[in-house]
């Protein structure tokens, strides 16, 4: 405490309201003239409940009052947290990469590929004391056109010193820019007093796209049954999902015995779509039956 005043400060009582069950002692508990600039440290032991939440809580104030005007300080309190996160290993197309706390890891994805985070949690009690109800959760921010996306295990149960891991799945989004993005995993839990533990990573994934990465994403007939001597057409649309603009892009759509047999060529900017359609005429005296049409792309 400090006197930021210009008149000497006298006789200031000390008191606190903390519940009992802190057993809160705050010294000095008197102090006396303070003079203009004058300070004096005020210090407070206390007991940590068995009921202590590890999430930080205000758990009472110290009121200093010299009979004329009062002053309050909220002191909050923190118990450690005996749930930990061991560690983590981010997982993707048979890759497996180790992350800590902070780190940026670079990974090279397809979009709609699925990456997995494996969990390590460890209870760190050493004896006697369970932790029930543990979840993983993890959230990936703004990597589906400025959305999240997110998961979260199964709950289960960790008995004292021992470490279990668990896997949360993500699925990539189609589109998606080549960037950094935070990725925060938390794990959660009571244990046999009914204390909420809790603990959290937070780190980068360094994405990248592959440079060329064109699919076919939808293709169709119509009509689906046609006559012969009738016309139809195919429709096929292509995505560039890939980091890189593409040219000489070439789209066949053939059947011999429909007589189809259509090529084009186009430049494809990264994000863009493509749509064709080509009209054919159905021979006549071909036969019966299901004709299967073959949509293909490549690069000249």
């Amino acid at each position: 405490m400090q006197n930021t005043g210009d008149g000497v400060i006298a006789s200031i009582n000390v008191t606190n309201t903390f519940a009992s069950k802190y057993n809160a002692q705050v010294s000095p508990q008197i102090i006396g003239n303070l003079q203009p600039g004058q300070g004096v440290d005020v210090s407070v032991t206390m007991t940590i409940p068995s009921d202590q939440g590890a999430s930080r809580t205000q758990v009472g104030t110290i009121v200093f009052n010299d009979g004329q005007s009062q002053k309050s300080v909220s002191v909050t309190m923190q118990a450690e947290s005996m749930l930990r996160i061991d560690d983590i290993n981010v997982v993707y197309n048979g890759v497996s990469k180790d992350v800590n706390n902070g780190d940026t890891r670079r990974v090279e994805l397809v979009g709609g590929e699925k990456l997995d985070l494996e969990v390590k949690v460890k209870n760190e009690f050493t004896s006697d004391i369970d932790i029930q109800d543990v979840t993983v959760s993890g959230i990936i921010y703004n990597i589906d056109d400025g959305d999240d996306i997110d998961d979260e295990s199964s709950s289960f149960d960790l008995r004292y010193d021992r470490s279990s891991t668990r896997t949360i799945s993500f699925d990539i989004p189609d589109k998606l820019d080549s960037d950094n993005y935070d990725v925060e995993v938390t794990v959660t839990g009571r244990d046999d007093n009914g204390v909420r533990h809790s603990d959290t990573w937070k780190f980068q994934l360094e994405i990248n796209k592959k440079n060329l990465d064109v699919r076919i994403v939808s293709a169709s007939l119509n009509p689906s049954q046609v006559s012969c001597g009738a016309s139809g057409s195919a429709y096929a649309r292509l995505s560039n999902y890939g980091n890189n603009d593409q040219e000489n892009i070439i789209l066949e759509i053939k059947n011999a015995q429909l007589g189809l047999n259509a090529l084009s060529e186009s430049k494809l900017y990264t994000d863009e779509d493509y749509d064709k359609t080509v009209s054919f005429l159905v021979p006549q005296g071909i036969a019966n039956g299901i004709y299967t049409v073959t949509v293909s792309v490549y690069q000249k």
